[in-house]
């Protein structure tokens, strides 16, 4: 009976982190989306939006610290609960991202239309990271995981890339605009890896391999 009770309080750990992966996917897309549009207001919401992110993380890890205090796990549990008490930090990170990615839309003044092409792709990368790492930390598929590294290897190029298109697109005057892009790209190429760091958590709570997909 014990054992059961554990198990369903779990589940409802495992339902509450994926809404916290939806939360962030939607902070990201909508931070995305500011900066392409240049909409003020869309990336107010998403900086508003953070706190709540925020108190949902510190929600769930007072579930799980409850959980391990009042229970004897078993060491597959045991191994369960720790990860995804790493893979909240890697969603609160996410969302910090998305954040910053914000603010950076609140302070540019224009956005060629090559450039804002290269960032979308970069952010529908980014967000499509974030929803496989969701699929791998509910079923620990390997080969999910897999992909993980190697959607990575293509948000890392689109980096690389897009530093060089801002190096030779520059224009003077317009610095801390360029600036302020490249900040935000830096933030989805973090993005990645934090997807990344979610997928490896994944694999482990299922299996108990540890892998590196960075």
């Amino acid at each position: 009976m014990l054992r059961k009770h554990f198990h369903d309080e779990l589940e409802t750990i495992t339902h509450l982190t994926c809404e916290l992966g939806e939360l962030v996917k939607n902070a990201v897309e909508g931070a995305v989306k500011s900066v392409i549009s240049l909409d003020v207001e869309k990336a107010k919401k998403v900086i508003d939006g953070d706190k709540g992110i925020g108190m949902l993380v510190s929600s769930i890890e007072k579930e799980c610290y409850r959980l391990l205090s009042l229970q004897a796990p078993v060491a597959v549990d045991l191994r369960a609960i720790v990860s995804y008490l790493k893979v909240f930090m890697e969603l609160e990170r996410i969302g910090d991202e998305a954040k910053n990615i914000s603010e950076a839309a609140l302070e540019l003044h224009s956005l060629p239309p090559e450039t804002a092409e290269i960032l979308d792709k970069m952010g529908v990368l980014g967000i499509d990271m974030i929803e496989t790492s969701m699929k791998v930390l509910n079923t620990g598929d390997e080969k999910l995981a897999e992909e993980l590294a190697e959607k990575d290897d293509m948000m890392d190029e689109m980096y690389k890339n897009f530093f060089q298109h801002l190096v030779k697109s520059a224009e003077p005057g317009r610095i801390h605009d360029y600036f302020k892009l490249l900040l935000v790209s830096r933030y989805l190429e973090r993005i990645g890896d934090h997807a990344c760091n979610i997928g490896e958590k994944g694999v482990y709570i299922f299996t108990s391999k540890r892998i590196k997909l960075t």
